[in-house]
């Protein structure tokens, strides 16, 4: 498994880790805003850095699971798609 095909995942994952991470911070604001930009950081640095994977011509696709039979779940990046 390449760089790319790990980073791919993670713009979906990171967002939803975090918000469900926030809610355990219910009393404490400091700690919920400390999670959201941990997340969004971490997201931001994920996508850049896949960003330059594709910038160099790397094409990278992931297939995740299949629906049913024929028919995959799956992920791909392009010069456009990270824009």
């Amino acid at each position: 498994m390449t760089t790319a095909q790990i980073l791919m995942p993670l713009g979906p994952a990171l967002p939803v880790a975090g918000a469900a991470v926030i809610p355990l911070f219910g009393r404490w604001p400091n700690g919920r805003e400390a999670v959201t930009l941990i997340s969004a950081g971490a997201t931001f640095a994920a996508m850049l850095w896949l960003a330059t994977i594709v910038g160099t011509g790397a094409r990278p696709e992931i297939s995740l699971f299949a629906i049913v039979p024929g028919i995959r779940f799956a992920l791909s990046a392009d010069r456009k798609s990270v824009v």
